[in-house]
């Protein structure tokens, strides 16, 4: 099987994506991002447990959350459950990007992927995305990144720093989170090279 294995590499379309967002400013509120498909593997329930962490600390914050097609059921009970998120439905990509990159940080708590590009091309535009420690996450992230975390209260404390934190970014970089994270994502996961 290895002998007759073919590579196939995977990456994001940089060019494509830094030239959609270009231009869009941060919201006003500090706002946290969920990009990608409602799958068992991606952990919504987790992620629900992130989001009430990080109101019980007390912050300020909005929710937004694009995703490609959410079915009727899924789609109540998500709307029941969190009322206060904004929640966009099959976007074109440059759209569901624009809503990205006006948002401060993301969170991924996929217990596997792929090659989970919706993450890269988060980092890649800016936003600091607290990662669940996870084996198929652990050698994709940049040298040393430090939003690495074990579980939901953990995550919304990151978050809580990130938010603490923010300010000093506004004027730096496009707003964007520890620049050097993105730089690096697009450096070494750009589809074109």
């Amino acid at each position: 099987v290895l002998a007759k294995s073919v590579d196939v590499p995977q990456g994001i379309p940089v060019q494509r994506l830094m030239t959609a967002i270009d231009g869009v400013p941060k919201r006003g509120k500090f706002t946290v991002y969920y990009g990608g498909r409602f799958s068992t593997s991606k952990r919504v329930n987790d992620l629900a447990d992130v989001v009430d962490a990080f109101y019980r600390f007390g912050r300020d914050v909005e929710f937004v959350v694009t995703t490609c097609s959410l079915d009727g059921m899924k789609r109540s009970r998500f709307e029941e459950r969190f009322p206060q998120v904004e929640l966009h439905i099959g976007l074109p990509q440059e759209e569901a990007w624009k809503v990205m990159a006006g948002c401060h940080a993301s969170i991924c708590f996929s217990s596997h992927e792929l090659f989970g590009m919706a993450f890269w091309e988060q980092m890649a535009a800016g936003l600091a995305v607290v990662m669940k420690a996870e084996s198929w996450n652990e050698y994709l992230l940049p040298p040393n990144y430090p939003l690495v975390c074990r579980n939901a209260l953990e995550a919304g404390a990151m978050l809580r720093d990130v938010y603490d934190g923010w300010a000093a970014y506004e004027s730096e970089d496009r707003g964007a989170w520890r620049p050097e994270h993105g730089r690096w994502v697009r450096e070494q996961y750009d589809s074109a090279k």
